[in-house]
């Protein structure tokens, strides 16, 4: 650093402020990388041990490195505790892509036993510029039970709808999917109350 004395105050003032700008600002560039290193060398190590994981899984022959007798929790056992699950798509324009969409937002409701709330991207009404795909629209929130609670049309809107909870566990009793679910087949379990 030089000497900046001889100069006249105000110069030095100039520079000191400067220079104590430069530092602040290097200060904040050096804690946002050191952020951002700390989040990717997170990444990367849940990410090693997700593949570790997955390759240990995938070659456990003879139940070396599971034993058989541990049961490994199934993507079902999350569904068994969410009541609203939130899907948004853009279902490509078509013959019967509306009716597609709003039947599996149906199943998707009754086989997860739980509200599903489907937004669908809204149909730009003219073509694009571009060659994106464009939706359908059709958003919907559907029962437990299947039933179509709210639905919009092709254009772009905000649906309102009043979800109940307490369907939740009426559907799951009655329909008894999540129950019924095992990893063997069970014949003579499948079945719902009467």
């Amino acid at each position: 650093m030089t000497d900046i004395t001889a100069s006249g105050s105000g110069e030095a003032a100039t520079r000191a402020t400067e220079e104590a700008a430069f530092y602040h600002e290097a200060a904040l560039n050096a804690a946002w990388t050191g952020s951002r290193l700390a989040i990717g060398a997170l990444s990367f190590l849940f990410g090693a041990f997700a593949f570790a994981y997955f390759y240990l899984f995938s070659s456990n022959g003879h139940g070396m490195w599971l034993p058989s007798s541990t049961r490994i929790p199934s993507n079902h056992y999350g569904e068994a505790i969410t009541g609203l699950i939130v899907v948004s798509a853009s279902w490509a324009a078509g013959p019967g892509k509306l009716e597609q969409w709003t039947l599996l937002a149906r199943a998707r409701a009754l086989d997860s036993s739980s509200y599903i709330v489907a937004a669908g991207q809204a149909d730009p009404g003219e073509p694009l510029a571009s060659s994106a795909p464009t939706g359908v629209g059709g958003s919907l929130v559907v029962s437990p039970f299947g039933d179509v609670v709210a639905a919009a049309g092709a254009d772009p809107q905000l649906l309102i709808a009043d979800v109940a909870l307490e369907r939740v566990a009426k559907a799951r009793e009655t329909i008894a999917v999540l129950r019924n679910y095992s990893a063997f087949a069970n014949p003579d379990k499948a079945e719902s109350p009467r």
